[in-house]
């Protein structure tokens, strides 16, 4: 969140414009859709890294989370 913040209070020219539908931009969005690369790019600068996981078949989203919780070498949450 505090990279976000950052990003809006100093960096707000390199965010990516989301128009919409009407053609206008703006509306309400996810962080990631709305900082886009920049916010990425702070967060690699800070040592965040990012794993994409694909569910496997037939599990959803909520099992195969559960499923990566329990892999070793996670932090636990709890």
């Amino acid at each position: 969140m505090a990279e976000a913040a950052l990003l809006l209070a100093r960096g707000r020219d390199a965010l990516p414009l989301q128009p919409r539908a009407n053609g206008r931009v703006g509306g309400i969005v996810t962080p990631a859709f709305a900082l886009g690369a920049p916010l990425r790019e702070a967060l690699h600068a800070r040592g965040i890294q990012f794993t994409v996981h694909s569910p496997h078949e037939g599990r959803t989203v909520g099992e195969e989370l559960r499923r990566l919780a329990e892999e070793p070498g996670l932090p636990d949450t709890g």
